[in-house]
């Protein structure tokens, strides 16, 4: 009996452990390479509705030369906040034939409940450290290739 509850408990603390070390406190989805102009960076995709809405929300921190890219079926004017955000983003508008059509630079986590739009009807939105985008130079009428 005493050799099942030390089991259990050594479990529990191990269980415990790895989600305390776990990289970004992430439940991380498939990563991409994809290029803006001439940069690079592995963005995580997201195209389902539940990872659309969940996002970025919550995660303690976003390296530059990584981005989240999401994905959505048709073209529209997609509406984007920063709900649980703990770090500021630039938020890349790319429309159904991934080029760049706006960038919305340096969105803070204190602009929630604020929802940012972009210019024109999109396909696509990559998120990326505040900063990134002109540290890159990242600019509208750029294409975005992801070698799918």
């Amino acid at each position: 009996m005493k050799l099942k509850i030390v089991i259990l408990v050594v479990a529990v603390v191990v269980l415990v452990l790895s989600f305390k070390f776990l990289p970004n406190n992430c439940n991380c989805g498939p990563k991409i390479e994809i290029k803006i102009g001439e940069t690079s960076l592995s963005a995580e995709i997201v195209d389902t509705p539940e990872g659309r809405g969940r996002g970025l929300s919550g995660r303690k921190s976003f390296n530059n030369g990584e981005g989240m890219l999401f994905i959505f079926d048709t073209p529209a004017k997609y509406g984007f906040w920063m709900k649980d955000m703990n770090f500021d983003l630039d938020m890349v508008w790319i429309d159904d034939v991934k080029r760049v059509v706006g960038i919305s630079k340096g969105v803070t986590k204190e602009s929630y409940p604020h929802i940012f739009y972009p210019p024109s009807e999109i396909k696509y939105v990559l998120e990326i450290p505040s900063g990134f985008s002109d540290t890159a130079g990242l600019d509208v009428g750029q294409i975005l290739s992801t070698g799918q």
